[in-house]
Protein backbone atom coordinates (compact mmCIF):
# COMPACT_ATOMS: atom_id res chain seq x y z
CA UNK A 1 0.00 0.00 0.00
CA UNK A 2 1.64 3.30 -0.97
CA UNK A 3 0.53 6.22 0.54
CA UNK A 4 -0.61 9.28 -1.73
CA UNK A 5 0.53 12.37 -0.63
CA UNK A 6 -1.73 15.02 0.22
CA UNK A 7 -2.01 17.44 -3.05
CA UNK A 8 -0.74 20.70 -1.87
CA UNK A 9 -3.64 23.36 -1.07
CA UNK A 10 -3.95 26.49 -3.64
CA UNK A 11 -2.64 29.71 -2.14
CA UNK A 12 -5.64 31.55 -0.96
CA UNK A 13 -5.96 34.90 -3.21
CA UNK A 14 -6.94 37.47 -1.17
CA UNK A 15 -10.72 38.74 -2.06
CA UNK A 16 -9.92 42.28 -1.00
CA UNK A 17 -6.41 42.89 -3.37
CA UNK A 18 -5.89 46.46 -3.14
CA UNK A 19 -9.37 47.57 -3.92
CA UNK A 20 -10.36 48.32 -0.78
CA UNK A 21 -7.25 50.72 0.17
CA UNK A 22 -8.02 52.18 -3.37
CA UNK A 23 -8.51 55.77 -2.05
CA UNK A 24 -9.77 57.17 0.83
CA UNK A 25 -12.61 58.91 -1.51
CA UNK A 26 -13.38 55.43 -2.92
CA UNK A 27 -13.61 54.12 0.17
CA UNK A 28 -16.15 57.46 1.63
CA UNK A 29 -18.20 57.42 -1.59
CA UNK A 30 -18.77 53.47 -0.65
CA UNK A 31 -17.51 52.36 -3.85
CA UNK A 32 -17.73 48.43 -4.34
CA UNK A 33 -14.66 45.96 -5.66
CA UNK A 34 -16.81 45.64 -8.90
CA UNK A 35 -16.78 49.83 -9.49
CA UNK A 36 -13.30 50.38 -8.48
CA UNK A 37 -12.26 47.54 -10.31
CA UNK A 38 -14.28 49.54 -13.81
CA UNK A 39 -12.95 52.51 -13.13
CA UNK A 40 -8.85 51.32 -12.83
CA UNK A 41 -9.77 48.99 -16.01
CA UNK A 42 -11.38 52.26 -17.60
CA UNK A 43 -8.18 54.53 -16.45
CA UNK A 44 -6.02 52.00 -18.42
CA UNK A 45 -5.61 51.81 -22.26
CA UNK A 46 -8.90 49.87 -22.13
CA UNK A 47 -11.00 53.25 -22.39
CA UNK A 48 -11.32 52.62 -25.66
CA UNK A 49 -13.44 49.78 -25.34
CA UNK A 50 -16.15 52.10 -23.31
CA UNK A 51 -15.89 55.30 -25.30
CA UNK A 52 -16.19 54.27 -28.51
CA UNK A 53 -19.16 52.14 -28.57
CA UNK A 54 -20.89 54.89 -26.23
CA UNK A 55 -19.96 57.36 -29.03
CA UNK A 56 -20.71 55.22 -32.09
CA UNK A 57 -24.54 54.37 -30.26
CA UNK A 58 -23.78 50.94 -30.44
CA UNK A 59 -26.46 48.63 -28.57
CA UNK A 60 -26.51 46.83 -26.93
CA UNK A 61 -22.93 47.68 -25.70
CA UNK A 62 -20.21 44.70 -25.56
CA UNK A 63 -19.13 45.67 -21.96
CA UNK A 64 -22.45 46.98 -20.95
CA UNK A 65 -21.77 45.93 -16.74
CA UNK A 66 -18.54 47.45 -17.30
CA UNK A 67 -20.25 50.71 -18.41
CA UNK A 68 -22.62 50.70 -15.97
CA UNK A 69 -20.06 50.06 -13.14
CA UNK A 70 -18.65 53.08 -14.17
CA UNK A 71 -21.40 55.22 -14.49
CA UNK A 72 -22.69 54.13 -10.93
CA UNK A 73 -18.84 54.52 -9.57
CA UNK A 74 -18.83 58.65 -10.94
CA UNK A 75 -22.01 58.99 -9.53
CA UNK A 76 -21.51 58.03 -6.14
CA UNK A 77 -17.71 59.59 -6.20
CA UNK A 78 -19.90 62.98 -7.32
CA UNK A 79 -22.52 62.57 -4.80
CA UNK A 80 -19.81 62.60 -2.01
CA UNK A 81 -17.53 65.21 -3.21
CA UNK A 82 -20.72 67.30 -3.62
CA UNK A 83 -21.44 66.61 0.24
CA UNK A 84 -18.03 67.49 1.38
CA UNK A 85 -17.11 70.39 -1.18
CA UNK A 86 -18.22 74.69 -1.08
CA UNK A 87 -19.62 75.32 -4.67
CA UNK A 88 -17.10 76.70 -6.63
CA UNK A 89 -17.16 78.17 -10.05
CA UNK A 90 -13.89 76.09 -12.10
CA UNK A 91 -12.76 76.08 -15.30
CA UNK A 92 -11.41 72.51 -16.95
CA UNK A 93 -10.37 72.28 -20.44
CA UNK A 94 -10.34 69.75 -23.15
CA UNK A 95 -8.05 69.79 -26.46
CA UNK A 96 -9.32 67.27 -29.05
CA UNK A 97 -7.48 66.87 -32.46
CA UNK A 98 -8.30 65.50 -35.57
CA UNK A 99 -12.34 67.01 -35.29
CA UNK A 100 -13.99 70.03 -36.36
CA UNK A 101 -17.38 71.26 -35.05
CA UNK A 102 -20.09 70.43 -37.30
CA UNK A 103 -22.77 73.81 -38.27
CA UNK A 104 -25.64 71.97 -35.99
CA UNK A 105 -22.63 71.69 -33.04
CA UNK A 106 -22.22 75.16 -33.19
CA UNK A 107 -26.20 76.38 -33.55
CA UNK A 108 -27.37 73.44 -31.12
CA UNK A 109 -24.39 72.63 -28.72
CA UNK A 110 -23.73 69.02 -28.03
CA UNK A 111 -23.38 66.49 -25.71
CA UNK A 112 -20.31 63.59 -25.08
CA UNK A 113 -21.77 60.03 -24.58
CA UNK A 114 -18.75 58.71 -23.17
CA UNK A 115 -17.08 60.12 -20.25
CA UNK A 116 -14.49 62.78 -21.31
CA UNK A 117 -10.69 63.54 -19.71
CA UNK A 118 -10.29 67.27 -18.60
CA UNK A 119 -7.47 69.35 -17.40
CA UNK A 120 -7.46 72.44 -15.25
CA UNK A 121 -3.99 73.54 -17.01
CA UNK A 122 -5.20 74.87 -20.67
CA UNK A 123 -1.66 74.38 -21.95
CA UNK A 124 -2.06 70.52 -21.55
CA UNK A 125 -5.17 71.15 -23.63
CA UNK A 126 -3.53 73.18 -26.09
CA UNK A 127 -0.57 70.48 -26.33
CA UNK A 128 -2.56 67.57 -27.10
CA UNK A 129 -5.36 69.56 -29.50
CA UNK A 130 -2.31 70.71 -31.46
CA UNK A 131 -1.27 67.74 -32.04
CA UNK A 132 -3.70 66.44 -34.81
CA UNK A 133 -4.23 68.86 -38.40
CA UNK A 134 -7.59 70.06 -36.85
CA UNK A 135 -8.69 70.81 -33.67
CA UNK A 136 -11.32 72.13 -30.98
CA UNK A 137 -10.72 73.38 -27.66
CA UNK A 138 -13.78 73.25 -25.10
CA UNK A 139 -13.65 75.71 -22.14
CA UNK A 140 -16.15 73.83 -19.07
CA UNK A 141 -17.34 75.92 -16.59
CA UNK A 142 -18.56 74.01 -13.91
CA UNK A 143 -19.51 74.32 -9.97
CA UNK A 144 -18.40 71.15 -8.63
CA UNK A 145 -16.59 68.60 -10.56
CA UNK A 146 -18.40 66.64 -12.44
CA UNK A 147 -22.03 68.50 -12.03
CA UNK A 148 -23.21 70.63 -14.78
CA UNK A 149 -21.22 72.27 -17.08
CA UNK A 150 -21.65 75.12 -19.47
CA UNK A 151 -19.33 74.72 -22.40
CA UNK A 152 -17.97 77.31 -24.60
CA UNK A 153 -15.97 76.02 -28.03
CA UNK A 154 -13.77 77.82 -30.24
CA UNK A 155 -12.57 75.95 -33.77
CA UNK A 156 -8.64 76.42 -34.29
CA UNK A 157 -5.94 75.41 -36.54
CA UNK A 158 -2.83 73.34 -35.01
CA UNK A 159 -0.52 76.17 -36.36
CA UNK A 160 -2.86 78.63 -34.72
CA UNK A 161 -2.81 76.56 -31.61
CA UNK A 162 1.00 76.30 -31.85
CA UNK A 163 1.64 80.13 -32.24
CA UNK A 164 -0.89 80.89 -29.29
CA UNK A 165 0.78 78.33 -27.05
CA UNK A 166 4.46 80.31 -27.80
CA UNK A 167 3.01 83.06 -27.16
CA UNK A 168 2.94 84.89 -30.94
Amino acid sequence: NKLEAAPEPEPEIEATTHFEAASEEAANAKLSHAEVAALRLYTSSSFRLINGPLRAGVHPHPFALTTLLIYRALKKLRANHMAVVKFQTRYLWRGMRDVAPTAEFMADGGSELAPMSTTNDLKVAIRYGATGDECILLKLRTLVGLRRHDVKTGQCSARALRRRQAGR
